[in-house]
């Protein structure tokens, strides 16, 4: 059974047949999805797409968003600390203000993606691509001597 609630516990979708990656996908196919304020911390949603959605001030903390499809998505103020986004697409994502804290995003593409004042303590980018990438002005600490920059905001 599907429930997806915000943080204050208003129910945003509901579908006691689906599990929360085809709630979503059902979703996503109708319209984009709007999961502003949603708390969807250790989800399983590895491969979704997502692309243009609203996840503004989502919590995401320890999530799987292995191979998700983030393009163009609305993720201002999210909370994705230790979350797994390897082999993610964040093209052009708005990461304004997000929070990253311990995030693999290994390979993740964050070609154009917005991270004005993100955090992104003990992220890693390793092999991440981050062409025209708007970065924090403070570096991550974490390992990039691997990660493809050029052309990064730092």
């Amino acid at each position: 059974m599907a429930t997806i609630k915000d943080k204050n516990g208003k129910v945003l979708f509901d579908d006691p047949g689906k599990d929360i990656r085809q709630l979503i996908a059902a979703q996503h196919n109708k319209h984009k999805v709007h999961l502003a304020n949603a708390d969807l911390r250790g989800a399983d949603l590895h491969g979704l797409n997502l692309i243009g959605d609203d996840l503004r001030w989502a919590d995401l903390r320890g999530a799987d968003l292995t191979r998700a499809n983030l393009t163009n998505a609305t993720l201002a103020g999210v909370r994705l600390d230790d979350a797994n986004l390897q082999w993610a697409d964040l093209t052009g994502a708005n990461l304004n203000d997000a929070h990253l804290d311990g995030a693999h995003l290994w390979d993740a593409n964050l070609t154009d993606a917005n991270f004005t004042r993100a955090n992104l303590t003990d992220a890693d980018l390793e092999g991440a691509i981050l062409d025209g990438a708007t970065l924090p002005s403070a570096a991550p600490t974490a390992p990039t001597a691997a990660a493809d920059t050029p052309g990064a905001g730092i």
